[in-house]
């Protein structure tokens, strides 16, 4: 009887002394979350959209949008491009134009009613841009080619800066070396007004030394084919051209407006 009293009173001891249960924690949980997005890549001029978004939105005061510039010292900075009242909005939408550099990089910060600012991580667009033919040295061409910067022809009447054929050969090449920088080349193919009525000629697109990426339909006077081809970031470019009439007729074969889409980020 007395052991059984001695448990008792162990087991009441030991159940009065248990511990309690936890408390929950007092102190600031971690930051909410605030994320950006916008498109992996876009050409110079283009509008798109970064994308904002909130977490704990309805705590969320303000919200700001940076974009990595470059100050008059040259050094880099982020610059707000956008303020405006949260609103509870867990997303939102900012336009944006890609601009003259090879890449544009944006993050968000958001205050919250807590005084705390929550910084996302930065997303970078990448922009490409159309460069002149005249601006890349070519490597190899045969006489009778002209490709210089500002190199002017009249074709349909209009006058073009390009590339352009003259001469008395009926065959022409220029060769470039765009380093894998390029994934497209457009223009508008024809004939110079100099050439002879009932002249014709084409134009031939070679990357690589042997992928054929663009041939053009029978060129003749008071006609021109415009055309953009997508590139697989060839690390040479070629333009060919030839003359295909018939003596005496002749034809002098040329691309008005002829430009890389490049990055050279």
């Amino acid at each position: 009887m007395i052991l059984h009293a001695l448990v008792g009173v162990t087991l009441a001891i030991s159940g009065g002394t248990a511990a309690p249960a936890a408390e929950a924690t007092t102190g600031r949980s971690g930051p909410p979350a605030v994320t950006v997005s916008a498109p992996a890549d876009r050409v110079e001029g283009d509008r798109f959209t970064v994308k904002v978004r909130i977490g704990a939105a309805r705590k969320a005061e303000r919200l700001s949008l940076l974009k990595l510039t470059e100050n008059i010292y040259g050094q880099a900075e982020w610059t707000p491009v956008k303020s405006m009242k949260v609103q509870g909005r867990s997303a939102v939408k900012v336009p944006a134009v890609a601009d003259t550099l090879d890449s544009n990089r944006f993050r968000a910060q958001v205050r919250y009613v807590d005084g705390r600012t929550v910084t996302s991580r930065p997303v970078t667009v990448t922009i490409w841009h159309w460069y002149p033919l005249g601006g890349f040295r070519s490597y190899y061409e045969t006489p009778g080619v002209a490709d210089y910067s500002g190199a002017s022809f009249a074709m349909n009447g209009d006058t073009w800066v390009g590339w352009y054929t003259y001469g008395t050969a009926t065959m022409w090449e220029a060769r470039y070396t765009p380093g894998r920088n390029c994934k497209a080349f457009r223009g508008t193919a024809g004939v110079r007004d100099e050439s002879s009525d009932g002249s014709s000629g084409t134009i031939t697109l070679v990357a690589d030394e042997t992928d054929v990426v663009w041939e053009s339909p029978e060129l003749t006077p008071g006609m021109v084919a415009p055309f953009e081809v997508e590139l697989a970031a060839p690390y040479r470019f070629a333009i060919q051209a030839h003359d295909t009439s018939v003596e005496p007729a002749y034809a002098a074969p040329a691309i008005g407006a002829s430009e890389f889409l490049c990055n050279f980020g």
